[in-house]
């Protein structure tokens, strides 16, 4: 847990950590995240909340393991976010997305992609419209 710390950076050596099944780094002053993070493959949760996350990596797309994704008040509407980076192999594995407070204006289209999400949370945004197949 490396929770409520002041970390800005996570090492692109992350990858050596490959049996993790969860990564808990909310409450720190994160802005983005090694494109590494997508070697994590037993990864099973990931919390970024509370960050200054402005992006993310596509690298993502690449847990297929990946269920728990919490990236909620953080910045990613200051930034963008690659079309495919919930497309891949987690696309077939995610089943809860938090997103909320980011000042989001619209969502990526491989959103509408994720077919086992069960819960998706979109609240204290700007969106304006949804994917298509939401």
């Amino acid at each position: 847990d490396l929770s409520a710390n002041t970390l800005k950076e996570l090492p692109e050596a992350c990858s050596v950590w490959s049996g993790l099944q969860t990564l808990l780094c909310s409450q720190n002053a994160l802005t983005e995240l090694p494109s590494s993070i997508g070697q994590l493959a037993s990864l099973q949760k990931l919390a970024l909340s509370e960050n200054q996350l402005r992006t993310l990596p596509v690298e993502l797309s690449q847990l297929g393991k990946l269920k728990t994704l919490q990236l909620d008040s953080n910045c990613l509407g200051k930034g963008s976010l690659p079309p495919d980076v919930f497309g891949g192999t987690l696309s077939r594995a995610l089943e809860e997305l938090d997103l909320s407070a980011n000042g989001l204006e619209e969502l990526p289209s491989s959103i509408a992609g994720l077919v086992v999400l069960q819960r998706l949370v979109l609240s204290r945004n700007r969106l304006l419209q949804l994917p298509a197949g939401l």
